[in-house]
């Protein structure tokens, strides 16, 4: 029974981060503590972005939470705070070490083995080690990122996942509301293939669920070409994971500036196969209520466009509640048009 209970603890924390769990601390140990409160979360072992176990029915914090990512960021609403510039440790180079390509059936997620990638300035407190990146995107280039900026989104969006080192394994790190910190970066596609994403090759060698590919970090660019060129322009607010469990522990970057990918190199995600054999079309979820949270950025968030120019062949996406609002306006203006002409 205690080997049957520690399985389904793996199963459900790995559904739950979308990447393996481990140790925050360098040269922890990888054994992790059993959480009873994922233990008591049988239902969130089947999750999907569609249907009965879509977004909407995901049950828990991810439908009683009140700190939920992502968001709808109002750039006119940004609070200006000088939150600095980021140390990226490692970012810059290429290491001698293996990453893990993998199709869990929610996305592509790169694992990264160690602790030497790490984040912290940019007005974080303390270091966070980089355990992982995955990406999220949609059908078309209408729809895709799970942040949006002014009711605009963005074909794409990935996440470098990091945990904060005070905690021994991320674990323990989602107990706390400052356990992890992720960098979203926006992705557009247009123009031809980007070297710095000649990883998403990689997708090709595991379109089939479950399917893996251990690749050297020589493979790849170095992190800091996959970002974007101004790496002190960004948003901030406390946040959530946006997968089941979607614990509230999730301190949020997301950058000002988009990267540019191709048609090709989107394509290829789009590929992916979902559990069931059918392609992995959409793996976002949809911007939750802000609350009484703030958002914060390290920039004049009031000269962003109210609707940045979005990629090419993509449309403004706007939020059900603006485009209600300007359909209801639409029709109050046409009937009072048609009141004054028959009088």
């Amino acid at each position: 029974m205690e080997s049957f209970l520690v399985v389904v603890f793996l199963i459900i924390s790995c559904a739950s981060l979308a990447f393996s769990a481990g140790p925050c601390k360098v040269g922890a140990t990888r054994k992790l503590p059993i959480n009873q409160t994922f233990l008591s979360s049988f239902s969130l072992l089947a999750w999907s972005y569609e249907g009965d176990t879509g977004p909407n029915h995901w049950k828990g914090v991810c439908e009683t939470g009140k700190r939920q990512s992502p968001i709808d960021i109002k750039s006119s609403d940004a609070v200006y705070n000088a939150l600095g510039k980021f140390d990226l440790k490692n970012y810059d180079k290429k290491l001698d070490l293996n990453f893990t390509v993998a199709n869990n059936g929610h996305g592509m997620v790169v694992s990264l083995a160690g602790g030497n990638y790490t984040v912290s300035g940019g007005g974080l407190v303390g270091s966070y080690k980089t355990v992982q990146f995955h990406l999220h995107w949609g059908p078309n280039n209408d729809e895709g990122s799970e942040h949006v900026v002014n009711g605009t989104a963005y074909p794409a969006e990935m996440h470098f996942v990091s945990c904060n080192t005070n905690y021994p394994n991320v674990t323990e790190a989602l107990k706390y509301p400052d356990g992890l910190a992720v960098l979203g970066v926006f992705i557009k596609v247009e123009g031809d293939d980007n070297d710095a994403w000649s990883f998403l090759d990689f997708a090709a060698n595991v379109t089939k669920y479950k399917s893996s590919v251990v690749v050297p970090a020589s493979d790849f660019a170095v992190f800091n070409k996959m970002l974007p060129a101004s790496k002190s322009d960004y948003y901030r607010y406390n946040g959530s994971l946006t997968t089941p469990t979607c614990n509230e522990v999730v301190t949020w970057t997301v950058f000002k500036d988009a990267v540019n990918i191709s048609k090709r190199q989107i394509g290829l995600l789009r590929k992916l196969e979902k559990q069931d054999g059918k392609p992995l079309k959409e793996n976002y979820r949809p911007p939750m209520p802000l609350n009484d949270r703030t958002v914060k950025a390290s920039f004049n968030a009031t000269s962003v466009a109210t609707n940045p120019p979005p990629a090419a062949g993509s449309t403004t996406m706007p939020t059900g509640g603006a485009s209600v609002s300007r359909m209801t306006a639409g029709l109050f203006l046409s009937m009072l048009l048609i009141l004054f002409t028959l009088q």
